[in-house]
């Protein structure tokens, strides 16, 4: 979870599972980009790395991002049941950093009502 007020509520949490208060990279390599949360409604709708006035994400932090694979390797993970991409723009840019050759993703969901190609991006 990118955005630092959900990662510390989702940490609260205490669930068995992996979690991570970073971003995924758009590129093959770790880097700090802009994140604009969302901040006149309190479910956050609308976060997201591109700036957006239909959702009102205008406040700008800063948040580190490492590639998805870099991740995996982490975790020492090759296998994915299940991945839900959902980053409000970037997705595509995402995507092309995945070595689908190294990894098996077995089922994948990806939100495409942002993005900055365009329609014609998919």
């Amino acid at each position: 979870e990118a955005d630092p007020k959900i990662f510390k509520h989702l940490k609260s949490k205490n669930r068995k599972a992996w979690i991570g208060g970073f971003g995924l990279s758009d590129t093959t390599y770790a880097k700090n980009t802009s994140y604009y949360i969302q901040k006149r409604f309190s479910s956050r709708l609308g976060s997201g790395l591109i700036p957006s006035k239909n959702y009102h994400a205008t406040q700008n932090v800063s948040i580190q991002c490492f590639p998805l694979y870099s991740v995996l390797l982490a975790l020492n993970r090759t296998v994915i049941d299940f991945f839900s991409l959902d980053v409000e723009g970037s997705e595509m840019d995402i995507l092309r950093t995945i070595p689908f050759d190294k990894i098996l993703i077995k089922v994948i969901t990806v939100e495409h009502l942002i993005l900055k190609e365009g329609k014609l991006g998919l």
